[in-house]
């Protein structure tokens, strides 16, 4: 099922490009599930959230999630449709949608999100900030601190909402992750 969700992704991002123009953005929709798979991550709707945590964002009106609904010919499986919901309700923020009214509202969500939604997105943060750092983009610093600590402090605060998830052992891999990045970029 993890690999309906990669065709997906790759599929809706094929021609898409990270910030810094030469990364296709493919690479990114397959880095923030790898990173979780480097942490123990084995939960497969929280792997498939994190291959498709960008595709509505950067495709936004096109089918790609209603294909990823009905992947299978029999119809959504229970696994497809709760992916499908922490994608499309938690994951995704499109302003014409008025789910939030701000970018901040949608950020401080994740404080009562889902521990699935949770893991994505801290994923998804420290993907972006060694992107931009590795890309050699200054801005890698500002990103971690203003659009990474409002998730970061999300994850502090819901440690065992994390853990109860995916357990002890990924709730380290994440710190010593988090620990990890602040160390190279030099917050």
């Amino acid at each position: 099922m993890l690999q309906s969700a990669m065709e997906i992704a790759v599929r809706a991002h094929r021609g898409q490009f990270r910030r810094n123009s030469y990364t296709p953005y493919a690479f990114h929709a397959l880095d923030v599930p790898k990173r979780m798979i480097n942490w123990g991550v084995k939960d497969e709707v929280t792997l498939a959230a994190g291959c498709l945590h960008d595709v509505e964002e950067e495709n936004p009106g096109k089918r790609y999630m209603i294909d990823f609904l009905n992947y299978h010919p029999c119809g959504p499986t229970d696994f497809e449709r709760l992916v499908y919901n922490v994608v499309m309700d938690e994951l995704t923020f499109i302003p014409e949608a008025k789910k939030w009214p701000t970018k901040e509202k949608y950020i401080e969500s994740f404080m009562t999100a889902s521990a699935y939604a949770l893991t994505v997105k801290i994923a998804d943060r420290l993907c972006n900030t060694m992107d931009f750092y590795y890309g050699g983009d200054p801005y890698a610093k500002k990103y971690f601190g203003i659009k990474g600590k409002p998730i970061f402090d999300a994850m502090q605060l819901r440690l065992n909402d994390l853990e109860e998830l995916h357990g002890i052992k990924v709730v380290n891999a994440i710190k010593a992750d988090y620990t990890q990045t602040l160390k190279i970029i030099g917050d």
